[in-house]
């Protein structure tokens, strides 16, 4: 997986739990902001199975969110994001 973020408050700290909670993935984490479109580059160059961009994209900052993509460049399908959620659901409920 690609973690990536954008310049927006605690964006990069954000980046960083993600990645640590992926921990078990083989996970490129961005040493400085890297904007949505070169994280969907990088997840396709780098074969990954896709990659994750902590941005507020075009919203407000405060509204910094959590953006899947997938191992093609572009956003994740619903099912990939199914299957995320149920991975968060399982953590959750130990």
């Amino acid at each position: 997986m690609v973690v990536g973020f954008d310049p927006c408050f605690q964006s990069r700290n954000f980046a960083r739990i993600v990645a640590e909670t992926m921990m078990r993935l083989d996970i490129w984490l961005a040493g400085a902001y890297l904007p949505t479109p070169a994280l969907s580059f990088a997840a396709l160059y780098l074969g990954a199975a896709g990659g994750v961009v902590i941005t507020a994209s075009h919203n407000p900052p405060v509204y910094n969110g959590y953006k899947l993509k997938g191992p093609y460049g572009g956003s994740a399908t619903p099912e990939m994001v199914a299957r995320v959620e149920a991975e968060l659901l399982i953590c959750e409920t130990g």
